[in-house]
């Protein structure tokens, strides 16, 4: 279970998104009001992820966008390991290794 509620500075909310989609299918991020924002998501060994971060491109006023995948879950150790890839371009939407094109 992963905790959010990370309140935005301004009009957007970092948030987390499932999705049944692969991780090396993600080509492109989501927008909308879809993304879970403020309560606990759920998570299991396999799960993919659109994420998306509060406003942090200040001249253009939008998020950066990402996905990430749960590869497993040790509760002994409480963690959880992951992979993930962010397009740190601001305004651009491609979630592929690379340059983006979105």
């Amino acid at each position: 279970v992963l905790l959010l509620g990370l309140g935005a500075v301004s009009g957007t909310n970092p948030g987390l998104l499932l999705t049944p989609i692969p991780f090396d299918s993600v080509r492109s991020a989501v927008t909308g009001d879809a993304y879970v924002t403020d309560d606990t998501v759920n998570v299991a060994t396999g799960n993919v992820f659109y994420a998306r971060s509060r406003i942090v491109c200040s001249t253009l006023s939008v998020p950066m966008y990402g996905k990430i995948e749960v590869l497993s879950i040790d509760p002994d150790a409480r963690s959880v390991t992951f992979r993930y890839l962010v397009d740190n371009n601001c305004g651009y939407l491609g979630l592929e290794p690379g340059f983006p094109r979105n």
